[in-house]
């Protein structure tokens, strides 16, 4: 439960420093980070409520789903549709979203919907700057690095730190540079749409 009032609201938001880092597998040229991201967020919450690890053939499970999309249907918004009906993990368990929810581009909203139901999961008209190297922590964006093309690239925002002004993010690359920091207001800007996961279900695979 979210405190009512506002200012009590961002005092304790600003406090709050989020999920781990998780496993991430590399998307290569698949194009899976919608599946990377929404499974990442789906095994961060199973994690969470039911203190089980589960696995996921992401890649197989994201084509699976792309090969049946109808086109032009958005593919962040078939893939979580999609997990109304469950993602079957490696050993069976099969997880179903119970609920999702759009979540307003503004940076209040994005990290009152990380600290109450977990990563957001977003999508962004930029991506050239996220293959940093190791070392860098913190992402820099630029004008000249957005790109012109309509292409997005999905990712998870993790955490944040409000006083530094910060969202801790993770994505779906090479794992040595998958997780950093990004400003607040230049991740609002490049964003294009954000989705909360609300509830999840798990059955195992005796149960199925």
């Amino acid at each position: 439960q979210l405190p009512q009032n506002v200012t009590e609201i961002k005092m304790v938001l600003s406090d709050y420093s989020g999920y781990k880092p998780q496993k991430t597998d590399n998307q290569g040229n698949t194009k899976s980070c919608v599946g990377h991201a929404v499974l990442g967020c789906v095994r961060e919450l199973v994690e969470q409520y039911y203190d089980i690890n589960l696995d996921f053939d992401i890649i197989s499970i994201f084509n699976q789903i792309e090969a049946a999309r109808i086109r032009p249907k958005d593919r962040m918004i078939n893939f979580l549709r999609t997990g109304r009906n469950g993602f079957v993990a490696k050993d069976g368990t099969l997880v179903k979203i119970i609920g999702i929810q759009q979540v307003e581009l503004s940076v209040d909203e994005i990290c009152k919907s990380v600290q109450t139901y977990g990563p957001v999961i977003i999508s962004i008209k930029m991506y050239k700057e996220l293959n940093l190297k190791p070392k860098d922590e913190i992402i820099k964006i630029l004008p000249k690095d957005l790109t012109s093309k309509k292409t997005s690239h999905a990712i998870q925002i993790i955490g944040f730190d409000r006083t530094k002004k910060l969202f801790r993010i993770q994505n779906s690359w090479k794992p040595e540079t998958n997780v950093k920091w990004i400003n607040l207001d230049d991740l609002i800007r490049v964003s294009k749409k954000a989705f909360s996961i609300l509830g999840i279900r798990i059955f195992p695979k005796n149960n199925i």
